[in-house]
């Protein structure tokens, strides 16, 4: 219990230390319970050989150990392997038609993401053709279609959003990725005036603060005031910032900081575009975003070329080189 509480407040280091206890202790009968906790935990803290290891020694392989036992293996980059569980998974263990459709889904992406698009495409469509969807599929046809740069695909699945009964529980990702189509499409207004009706409906939402501060950044250049917009952009960042809940990531918290730090140059506020990606690298170190940001608020300062030489570094490196300090980092 005390895991799952720490893991709920956003402890996540500390959630995993319960739940390794948790299983050294466990009798026989709560043992793949601890596992998957544990597994569970490992992953988001990005340990994902370990979490491999550990959902692998599940006894009894249940709905739940087994997608976070493909979701470890995806991470890891085992995309074959992620992709043979999820559709063992979806023959064996998924109880429903709609977690059915969520894992194909998940197969669907990771096939994409091995390169395979055409295949990815396939699964997902015939997916979305046998079963009523839901807003896992919904988003994987539209994403799919944006990347390929189908319209048609596109087109289809956002005829059938209206009917999806779970979106209220995606909708932050929902409107990021509808922004993004519409951006695609070159309906830059459409895009600004969608995310903007959202933030006006769920104002207390960070991700939509975010969308619609991202939206209004990806539109600058055909905005009429551009300063008037990078203003817009830094105050909207800043809502999000301070909306942020205990779900909230080092990954999440660092992208709002980039956003917050590109508009203060924008708006010639560089004191702040530094504070802000000096947080966003501080936050994760491993992201190659950060180290942009922080080169970009470094323009007027004299230390410039040192910060250049320390990123150019970074981003020449293998992520595994800096993953160890991502999870010292305090914020």
């Amino acid at each position: 219990m005390l895991g799952i509480l720490k893991e709920r407040m956003g402890i996540i280091p500390g959630a995993a230390e319960c739940f390794k206890k948790a299983l050294n202790l466990s009798t026989a009968r709560y043992s793949d319970l601890a596992r998957i906790n544990c597994g569970r935990v490992l992953t988001k803290l990005g340990l994902y050989k370990v979490a491999i290891k550990i959902c692998s020694d599940v006894q009894e392989s249940s709905f739940h150990s087994g997608i976070w036992y493909a979701l470890a293996l995806y991470k890891d980059g085992q995309f074959q392997e992620s992709s043979s569980i999820y559709l063992a998974i979806a023959q064996r263990l998924a109880k429903d038609k709609c977690s059915i459709g969520d894992v194909i889904a998940c197969m669907a992406i990771i096939t994409y993401v091995g390169g395979e698009p055409e295949l990815a495409k396939t699964i997902i469509i015939e997916s979305f053709n046998e079963r009523l969807p839901t807003a896992r599929v919904i988003y994987a046809l539209i994403a799919l279609g944006v990347l390929e740069k189908d319209t048609q695909m596109v087109a289809l699945a956002l005829k059938q959003i209206d009917i999806v009964d779970d979106v209220p529980k995606s909708i932050e990702d929902f409107i990021t990725l509808l922004s993004y189509v519409h951006i695609y499409q070159g309906n830059h207004i459409k895009a600004i005036r969608k995310a903007s009706e959202l933030v006006h409906l769920l104002p207390d939402k960070s991700g939509l603060w975010l969308t619609f501060a991202l939206t209004l950044l990806r539109s600058l250049k055909y905005s009429k005031s551009s300063a008037f917009s990078a203003s817009a952009v830094n105050k909207a960042a800043k809502v999000a910032l301070e909306l942020r809940d205990d779900k909230a990531t080092h990954r999440d918290i660092s992208k709002i900081h980039c956003t917050i730090s590109s508009s203060s140059s924008l708006i010639q506020d560089h004191r702040s575009a530094l504070i802000s990606a000096q947080k966003a690298v501080h936050c994760t170190p491993d992201a190659k975003e950060c180290w942009l940001v922080l080169n970009e608020s470094l323009e007027f300062y004299s230390d410039k070329y040192v910060a250049a030489k320390v990123a150019a570094q970074v981003l020449s490196s293998p992520y595994e080189e800096y993953q160890h300090i991502r999870f010292n980092s305090i914020f």
